[in-house]
Formats: structure tokens, sequence, C-alpha cells
């Protein structure tokens, strides 16, 4: 576009060498390369880590043409004067880029599903009801969701609770759509096509100076690709909005485009009255030649919008009206990333009609200041629409992104004026312009500090209970007061993070709160996309049905706690499955199913109390086993203290009998400690199911709540416990694969003979302070053997038993007791051949208690080996019954080795019999049948 003539404009500008401007070619070149290969590293890395290489060979075949095109353009940016050629391979590999999206979005939709906007799918479906001769502006839209399989995640609700179904835009945003569908083409494609347009043009308008780095921005920031694949159709008016600038010296054209684009979307409306004041002052010439000029632009677009739009006005004027007004006149929720989103998150309230008046007079400032100074912003009128809707009540990022593709064209261009037009506007007084916006500004800081000084007239608080589904909260108890001189009806709508806001349903709870009542409601969504993702929060927003500036807020807490594997998660039991009802990351269990339960207390002072109730014993009760309730977390021992709220009833750890316990367990893999609370401080041991336990009993007051504080770690210290961290892999901890101290957390309550239910009272379980690594971590160099332990683990998994040998042996050169390490290292020298060497190994684990059904089923292996099948019969059945009934899988390699024995002895009959009970304890085992029938067959 031409810019308007400074003052000082006829002086001519320094003339600038051709050796100048070949050394800011070279440098414009250089970067364009580089930049277009950082951008094809970040589309091949894209498809590296979601385009299922492995598997998929157009995801492997784009990646490797990614890399070599990247690398390619480096190897050029990096030569000492890059070939001018070179320039061709920078769109190249962008949209070699461009279709690696495609492809990763078409994967994605494989396995998510379809998910795109309202807009998309609504217009794809207008499109199709003119061809059927139908006028998409009488008919609602929504059967568009069932047409393309989505869900109403991209809906647009409304106050109501309803959401919109009507055509909301003009005409050619529909009639776009028809020559893909009467072709034969998916209109999913329609969007990208348009992106590859708006890209080829930039390009082409473009001076040749610019080229190398004119399509960078639009790769680099991803989101432009992504949006148009994911059904955003911004991009095609900001097409034709470059179209303009591209063509703006060819006056009819340059009204073609924009008539065109206003006969899309609405957003680009607010540009009118810039184009005007654009061609004013740079038209030259009289007032009637400029007054002209803006005639002719403003009649070319005008007949251009109502030769798209006329048969539609014709048809049925009203049907159109509504429908392109609707973004106006509709009840539409609060919903933006500008200003509003101070509303949307409960921080201040702006009524609809605040934000109406912001826009309005935003608009009337930036007119007043790019008249008066458009010498020095002619390109501000591309910023100004944004800057415009950013004020509005829905200020979606889409309705500023895509401006920018038409101002970076316009601030490429290199046009002189062909005259000077108006050189007062950039020589006229700055202080009118200061005045304007120190008025809009005080009436905007006005505005916003009214709306946050001002006292919202509902109030509403969070239940101290969020029930879930697993990954999702779809239940919420919430306290609603009205403190306003009006009835309130209230509607609950409910978001997560940032993301769209949906109203839930009222479970329980009284339609209307009259002035000055306050009521209780229970709300809940059976909708997956409607509900909280526990992970981020949300927003609880309660708002009148009648007038929805009328709201207040309360921020909705994630589950917290996943940061470190020694923290508690859910530690305030906030967070409730609904099936089965307990704590998420918790677990209640009975000692029999009908010994108790627990629930959350309802009579606490407490939100976070527990009532664990125990039943009165029944007649017929086993004496000698306790009856409990206990609700039980995971953890890895941390190395700092938890804090426990607990309170003593009056009933419980009485000594000597102590009948009625109520403590918490903490048990490891390797060792348990029972923390109990009582009369008096002291340690000693309880038999339970056989077992002498340990116990450390703190005194605490009874009958009354007590925050207590617990080092688990020095407890387990303290009475010599063994919590060396070995190699554990288990649900609880995914992804863990290296030596660590599991720890369950047992809030307990048990009884032997209880003759009176009991109900006694836990609280929250936390974490006294964040856990993590020690500051100077000095715990990795005090036992380092840990270590050598895992590393050796992975090795023998990974078929190198000498160097798993050598871990093995410097555990035991810091540990020589170390049973474990032994029977590993027993299991590496089997691997090598080394018999006598591994039979000693499996000898010192049964010595050392370590897994000894294993370490049985090793030394049985070994003493067949070296032809002993008395010794290696005898450790097989030693194996059988050291091995608990849940570990199957070795059970029965116990007796395929018991099988091997019979065979050598020459005993087939009892061979079958052994390989019979190892298939019926492990079907897929594959068991010596060629031997069995070998031996079968040479028995005399």
């Amino acid at each position: 576009m031409e810019a308007d003539a400074q003052p000082e404009a006829d002086a001519q500008p320094e003339a600038s060498t051709p050796s100048s401007d070949s050394a800011v070619s070279q440098i414009l070149l250089r970067v364009g390369l580089f930049g277009a290969a950082i951008a094809g590293f970040s589309a091949a890395s894209r498809v590296t880590a979601v385009g299922e290489v492995t598997a998929n060979s157009l995801s492997m075949g784009l990646m490797l043409a990614q890399w070599c095109l990247c690398f390619g353009l480096l190897i050029a940016a990096a030569s000492r004067r890059p070939p001018r050629r070179s320039l061709y391979a920078i769109p190249l590999t962008l949209a070699v880029g461009m279709i690696a999206f495609v492809h990763i979005h078409g994967l994605h939709t494989l396995m998510y599903g379809p998910g795109t906007t309202d807009l998309v799918i609504f217009q794809d479906y207008a499109a199709r009801l003119l061809l059927q001769g139908e006028n998409p502006y009488l008919h609602d839209l929504r059967p568009a969701f069932e047409l393309h399989g989505s869900a109403l995640t991209y809906s647009t609700p409304l106050l109501d609770g309803d959401y919109t179904g009507r055509m909301a835009y003009p005409v050619l945003s529909t009639v776009f759509f028809v020559p893909f569908l009467a072709a034969g083409i998916a209109t999913k494609w329609a969007y990208p096509l348009v992106f590859l347009v708006a890209m080829i043009t930039l390009w082409r308008a473009s001076p040749p100076l610019i080229r190398p780095v004119i399509l960078l921005p639009w790769f680099f920031e991803q989101r432009y690709v992504l949006a148009v694949l994911g059904g955003v159709s911004d991009v095609v008016w900001a097409t034709l909005l470059v179209a303009v600038v591209a063509s703006w010296n060819r006056r009819n054209l340059r009204g073609v485009w924009y008539g065109l684009a206003c006969s899309f979307k609405q957003t680009v409306w607010p540009l009118a009255p810039f184009f005007l004041i654009r061609i004013w002052h740079e038209t030259p010439g009289t007032t009637t030649d400029r007054l002209r000029e803006m005639v002719r632009y403003g009649g070319v677009s005008t007949i251009v919008f109502l030769i798209v739009n006329g048969p539609f006005i014709i048809w049925d004027p009203l049907a159109w009206w509504a429908g392109i007004t609707e973004p106006l006149s509709a009840p539409m929720i609060t919903l933006g990333y500008g200003l509003s989103s101070l509303t949307m998150a409960g921080w201040l309230v702006l009524a609809k009609e605040s934000y109406g008046a912001l826009v309005w007079s935003s608009l009337a400032v930036s007119l007043i200041v790019y008249y008066r100074h458009f010498g020095r912003l002619a390109a501000f009128m591309w910023v100004a629409p944004g800057i415009v809707l950013w004020f509005g009540n829905r200020s979606l990022t889409s309705y500023w992104y895509y401006f920018v593709l038409p101002l970076a064209l316009d601030l490429a261009r290199t046009y002189q004026p062909k005259a000077q037009a108006s050189p007062l506007p950039s020589g006229r007084s700055v202080w009118p312009t200061v005045a304007v916006l120190g008025a809009f500004f005080l009436y905007l800081g006005g505005l916003l500090t009214t709306a946050s000084l001002a006292e919202s007239p509902i109030g509403v608080g969070l239940g101290p209970r969020i029930y879930t589904n697993g990954s999702r909260a779809d239940f919420l108890f919430a306290t609603v007061w009205n403190r306003s001189d009006q009835p309130l009806v209230p509607r609950f709508a409910v978001q997560t993070g940032s993301e769209q806001p949906f109203f839930w349903s009222i479970v329980d709870g009284p339609e209307t709160l009259l002035p000055g009542e306050t009521a209780d409601y229970q709300i809940d969504s059976n909708v997956w996309y409607e509900q909280i993702d526990l992970r981020k929060g949300g927003l609880l927003t309660v708002a009148d049905r009648d007038d929805y500036a009328r709201r207040s807020a309360v921020w909705i807490p994630p589950l917290e706690g996943h940061a470190h594997l020694g923290q508690v998660v859910n530690g305030d039991f906030r967070f409730w499955t609904s099936e089965p009802l307990e704590p998420v990351r918790w677990t209640a269990r009975s000692k029999p199913l009908s010994a108790g339960s627990i629930r959350a207390a309802l009579d606490s002072p407490k939100d976070s109390a527990l009532d664990f109730k125990l039943r009165a014993a029944p007649p017929d009760a086993d004496t000698r086993r306790r009856e409990q309730v206990s609700l039980s977390t995971r953890i890895v021992l941390p190395d700092v203290p938890l804090s426990f709220a607990i309170r003593l009833p009056e009933e419980a750890n009485r000594l000597p009998d102590l009948d009625v316990l109520y403590g918490i367990d903490f048990i490891t893999d390797r060792s348990r400690l029972m923390v109990l609370f009582g009369d008096t401080d002291r340690i000693g041991f309880l038999t339970i199911q056989g077992a002498e336990v340990p116990y450390r009993m703190f005194q605490v007051p009874r009958r009354q709540w007590s925050e207590f504080e617990i080092n688990p770690r020095a407890l387990f210290e303290e009475i010599g416990a063994d919590i060396l961290p070995v190699r554990h892999r288990e649900h609880t901890f995914r992804g863990v694969d290296y030596p660590m101290t599991p720890l369950e957390i047992r809030l307990l309550v048990s009884a032997n003979g209880l003759e009176e239910p009991l109900v006694a009272q836990f609280g929250a379980v936390q974490n006294t302070q964040e856990p993590g690594p020690p500051p100077l971590g000095t715990d990795l160099l005090a036992k380092p053997e840990r270590w050598a332990m895992w590393i050796g683990d992975f090795n023998l998994e990974a078929g190198n038993p000498a160097k798993a040998r050598d871990y093995y042996a410097t555990v035991l050169d810091a540990d020589p007791d170390f049973g474990l390490a032994h029977l590993q290292a027993a299991d590496a020298h089997m691997q090598l051949g080394d018999l006598i060497a591994a039979l000693d190994g499996y000898t010192q684990a049964i010595q050392s208690n370590a897994d000894v059904g294993r370490a049985e089923l090793g030394r049985g292996a070994a003493l067949l080996a070296l032809n002993q099948p008395e010794a290696s019969l005898e450790a097989y059945n030693a194996a059988l019954n050291a091995l608990e009934e849940d570990r199957n899988h070795l059970r029965a390699e116990a007796q395929v080795g018991r099988s091997e024995v019979f065979l050598a002895m020459g005993d087939c009959g009892r061979a079958r019999d052994a390989l019979q009970r190892a298939w019926e304890m492990r079907p897929t085992m594959v068991l010596p049948q060629e031997k069995l029938q070998r031996c079968e067959r040479d028995a005399p």
C-alpha cells in the first residue's frame, strides 16, 4: 500500500548502493534459509513425536524428507555466498512441513475422533441445505453435530443453557463450501487450501528482497497451521485482505476483495472506516477527488456485498438479518481471552453493555488517532480492529490473530505515494490525541476500578468434596447466597482451565432464592467434555438466569500431588470416586467386608474429617481375628515428615490389652511399623495374624483433634528396619524403573470382640514440606550399592550376565549379607554356566531369607545341571512350599523342573503328572513335551 507523505517528503531519500542492497539481500536470504530449517526441524520433530513413524510409512517418509531438506538449508545458509536458487527451497521445505501437519491431523482424527468448531460443521451443513434448494437462514443447523459425529465441545452456549444453531454469518461463508461439496471434495480441505493460497499470495506479492522471510512467521507460530486444520475459518477473510493489499493500486479490484471479505464474516467490518481514511490521505488532488475515490471504494465493496448476499436478502430479509446480527443480538455467554477474560475468570464483573461501550469507544479513539497521525501510522489500520475486538464480551484470539497476515504484506511492500496528499496530519499537535487517549483510559480505569470494588450480589462457595468418575469431576456441592434485594434464579456453569464453560444440571436445591436467602445445591454433568479435568482444575460460576451480569465464581482446585513420588495425593480427601465410594488415590478396605465403612464426617468442624465406622462384633465372630476398616495410599518413602490430623477415641489403644487399635500402619516391601496414639509414649510389639509387628505409641489427648508430625523414615531407622531402596516396577508408580522404597500409609481402626459400634475419625494427611532431593544430594554417595544393584538387574534382563555379575559383586563387597544380591548374582552365574558359583549364591540367598521360593527354584536348576537329581528334586519341592499361590508362574516353573528331574530318573509317569500340574498353573507355558514323548517311547 502507499504510505502518506511526510512534510519532509520533498527531500530525496539517500540512494542505496548496489553493494548495500546485495548485502541486505544476502543477510535476509541466510535468515530465511536458517528460519525455514528451524521450522522444518519443528515439523519433523512433531512427526517424530506423534506420527507413529514405526508403523506409518508416510510419517517415516515425511520425517526423513524434512530432515534432508533442513540440513540442505543449513548447508546453504552456512556457505560463503548462498546460491540465489536456494531461495526456492524455503517454500518447498515449508510446504513439506504443511503436508506433515495435515498428515498428523488425519492420524489424530483416526485415534481420537473428529475435533472441530461449530462454525465449520454449521457452514458445511448449510451448504448441503443450499444444494437442496433450502434457505440455510431458515433452518436450525444443529443436526450438523450428528452429521459430522462431533461433540458439543466447541458449540456456542447461550445464557439460558441452550446453544446457538443459527447461521450467524454472511452468506459467502456457506457458498464457499458449495463447490467442494458439488465436486465431492470433503470440506475439511477448504481452509488448508485457502491457507496455501494465502502463502502463495504473500510470496508473490512481496518484494524479492523480503521473500526469504515473509513466510516464516506462519510456520514458527504453528497455531496458524493447526487452526486451519481444526476448522477455524478466519483464514479465508484474512486471505481476501491479503489480496486487498496485493491489489491496492488497482482501485476497483481492491474494493472487490474487501466486499468479498465482508461477505464472509463480520470480523472485517470495522476495517471499513480505516480504509476510507487511508484512501482520503493517499489520494492526491482536491477534496472532491478524494471523496470520489472513497465513494468508488465504498461503492464497489457494497455492490459486491449485495451481489453475494442479495439473493438471500430477497429470499427472506428478516431471516438474513437475524442471522448476520446473531453475534450481537443473541444472549451468548461471556467468553474470551481479551479484557472479558477477567469476567470469565471471576475476577471482576462487567455487564455485556459495558463491554459494548468499550468496543465502540475504542473504535472511535482508534479512528481519531488514525486520521490525525496517518503519516506515522499508515499500517495501524490492521492492528486497530484487533484492539477494538479485544475489548468485546466475546474476544476469541482468532478475532485479532489473522489481521497480522495483511499487516505483514503491507509492511513488506515499498510503494511510494503518487503525490503529497495531506501533509497536515503528521504535523498536527499531539496534545488533542493525548487528551482523547487519556479520556479513554480514564474511562477504562474507572470502569475496572468500580467493578473490582463492587460487592457481587451473589455469593458462592464450593462444598468440601468433589466427586469424580476417575479422571474428571462430574458432581459438586455448592452453597449460594443471595445478597441482593431481588429474587435469584441460579444457573451453574463449569469450565476446565481456560476452556469453554458449560452449564451443569441442578440435582438438588431450590429453583429460586429470595433476597437474603442461602441454600445448598448439588449439581452434576453426565457429559464427558463438560466435566472438569482433575489435572487442571476449573471454575464454578453461578449467575442469575435473567441477568448474567449478576454472577460470582469460585475456583475448583486441581488434584495436586503429582510433582514427586513422595508426595501424598488427595491427602485432604477432597476428591472422591463414586464407585467405589472412596477418596481418589486411596483404597478403603473392610475385613471382613461387613466389618464397617468409611464416609465423610458431615458433622465435624474439619472439612477433611472421615468417619471410620466399625460394627459391634456379631455373636459368632472369631475372637482370634480382628475386624478392621482401613484407608490406604502408596507413595515413595519420603525424606520429610508427614502431618496427620487425628482424634483419638475414648475406647482405643488402652493398655495393656490394646483390644481396640487406632493408628497408622506404615508398610514397605520388607518392613512394617505401626504408629499408635495413647496415654503414654512407648515402644512395643503386636501380634497380628501370627506375626510380631513393632509399634510406636505417642501420647496425645483423647476426644479432641491433634495435628501430629511423623517421619516414617526416621521411625524405620530407629527400629533398625531394612528400607534400602531396591528396584520396583508396579502400577502405582508408572514409568519408574529405579531403586526406591514404596511405602503404604494405612489409616487403621481395628478391634477384637467389640461390644458396641465404634466411630473413629481421621483428618488430612499432608507432607509438611514439598518432598524432593536433599540440597547436596549426599545420599547418592552414602549407599552407592543400591544403584549398582539396579544396573545389575537392568543388564541381567538385557542379556548381559557378565556385566550384571560384576555389578552384583560391587553390591556384595559393600554388604555381604544382602540376600537379594546373592540371588541375582546366582542367576547371572547360571546364565554364564558357572554352576558352582550359582549354587553358592542361591544357598546364600536362602540363608538370608531373600525370596526363598525363587532361590530354591534356581538351586534346583543348578543341582540338576550338576547331575544331582535327588538334591534337585528336594530343592524344587522346597520352592513349591515357599512360593505363594499368587506366584503361579514360578510354581509352574518348579513343576517343570520336577518333570526334568523325573525324566532324568526315567520316571515318565511322574514327569507327566508334574507337567500336567504346570499346565494347570500356567496354560501358556512352553512344556518339554518332546522329552516326555522320547522317555515314553524308550521306556521298556
